[in-house]
């Protein structure tokens, strides 16, 4: 009878990962600015990921915040323009990006980005949403029934958030230098990292997420509720994260949650219902900052960007369970397959190696689930031709009963550059094995051996129910 266990275990060996991490609590000095994002789908629906302590350790948590009411009407863009007078705008999206704008901007029932602007002028907004990221505004910020999220701005005002209805807003400021003060009554309340010469104001009824690391010149002052935002725990990490963003794919509609461990390690999970989530996947490193990373995540057409402060980049092609098909290829994304669309293989346990480019999954028919042990040798006998690598792998049954036996199918994947072989060639690439006198290529059906080439994909394949 094949016993399957209630959760596959996906591990990923790396040469920047092959340390003991033990569990450190976040410093004092920790800035927190920017620890939740933000992504506003096709539909105007908020899904935010932000940072939370949970029994001892941060983890990321994730939300989804339907927008019951939209205005779209109009859709009016403002890039790259210096506008002298004031804008009045009424029911839709307006955008300013890269712009001056000397004068007012008054809007009802609309949703507003200004980003990279400046603004010499009071912003005032009833009803809908407005975001402010990385911009300068030399007047009031007044916004009545709508969401409000301001980011890595200066402003010389007072920013006032009021409400007079039922509904819930989010309200996030965050990473800002404020002039005046800072009066929030209303929306679930995100206020980290703020330098503020004026008072802080938080009452009801404004609820509150988390309210630190703030430096407030003037008089603080909370009277609200601790509701917090409604969401789960994403993540289960035995070391604190940090930096969480979120992204979904506009082509695979697949949404992406990346973090920061150590402040070098990134990490990502994926889903495609934000019900259920992959294990997983470390995405690579990026050099040491001093201080807050300024970190974004965009997803598109099966592609990872990732950016931070002072031109920092990495990109990679999303592979959430790790079969080397990329999600944007990979008919089914979350189940590790042979080649894209095949379905028969449910592996139990997945290891990838990056250094080597190697993909290791194993489907066990018994109730053992053991890690492959993985070495690269150098052989006494090369292989006439061979490419490498050379591997050794094996399955570890020393701490398993003698009376059982541990029996699996496994999948192993090695990538290629196309460009080490001339045309044709690639596709005649197999997996071999030294069999004590000579090496010999692996298509014994007896012990379940086959191996070919996926072109597409760039990976030589190999299934074999033994390692020995």
């Amino acid at each position: 009878m094949k016993v399957k266990p209630s959760r596959k275990i996906f591990s990923v060996l790396c040469a920047t990962l092959m340390i003991t991490i033990i569990l450190q609590n976040v410093s004092a000095d920790y800035n927190t600015g920017d620890d939740m994002d933000i992504f506003i789908d096709s539909f105007g629906n908020k899904n935010m990921v932000w940072r939370e302590d949970a029994n001892g350790t941060y983890q990321v948590f994730y939300g989804y915040d339907i927008m019951d009411t939209k205005y779209d009407t109009n859709n009016v863009l403002y890039y790259n323009e210096e506008i002298e007078g004031n804008i009045n705008f009424d029911d839709g999206n307006l955008t300013i990006q890269n712009c001056i704008i000397n004068g007012d901007i008054i809007a009802t029932q609309a949703q507003i980005l200004i980003e990279n602007s400046e603004i010499n002028g009071k912003i005032k907004l009833t009803l809908g949403s407005l975001i402010i990221k990385s911009s300068s505004i030399t007047g009031m910020i007044d916004t009545i029934n709508a969401g409000l999220e301001l980011r890595t701005s200066y402003v010389n005002g007072v920013v006032e958030v009021r409400m007079n209805t039922g509904e819930s807003f989010t309200t996030i400021v965050t990473g800002n230098e404020l002039y005046g003060n800072l009066d929030l009554r209303s929306g679930i309340c995100y206020v980290v990292g703020n330098d503020i010469s004026g008072s802080l104001f938080i009452s009801n009824p404004a609820d509150i997420q988390e309210v630190s690391d703030n430096y407030v010149t003037g008089i603080t002052r909370i009277n609200a509720e601790s509701a917090g935002f409604d969401g789960y725990q994403v993540t289960n990490s035995t070391v604190n994260v940090t930096y969480p963003q979120i992204a979904v794919d506009p082509v695979t509609g697949i949404g992406y949650i990346l973090w920061l461990v150590d402040g070098l390690d990134f990490y990502y999970i994926g889903t495609q219902d934000f019900i259920e989530w992959s294990d997983v996947i470390y995405a690579g490193s990026k050099k040491p900052t001093a201080d807050h990373p300024k970190l974004d995540l965009l997803a598109d057409n099966g592609e990872l960007t990732i950016t931070w402060k002072d031109g920092g980049l990495l990109t990679l092609i999303s592979d959430i369970d790790g079969d080397f098909i990329p999600d944007v290829n990979d008919e089914l994304p979350f189940d590790y397959n042979l080649v894209s669309g095949d379905s028969s293989f449910n592996a139990d346990i997945v290891t990838i190696d990056e250094t080597l480019g190697l993909s290791i999954a194993i489907d066990f028919y018994s109730p053992f689930i053991v890690q492959p042990v993985i070495t690269e040798i150098v052989p006494e006998v090369l292989m006439p031709g061979g490419i490498g690598p050379y591997l050794h792998i094996s399955i570890n049954t020393s701490n398993i009963n003698e009376n059982y036996s541990v029996e699996y199918r496994a999948v192993v994947k090695v990538k290629y550059d196309p460009a080490d072989f001339s045309d044709g060639e690639e596709k005649y690439q197999a997996f071999y094995c030294w069999n004590s006198t000579k090496w010999q290529i692996m298509t014994n059906y007896m012990k379940g051996e086959r191996t070919n080439v996926d072109t597409n994909n760039e990976f030589v394949w190999l299934t074999t129910n033994h390692f020995s």
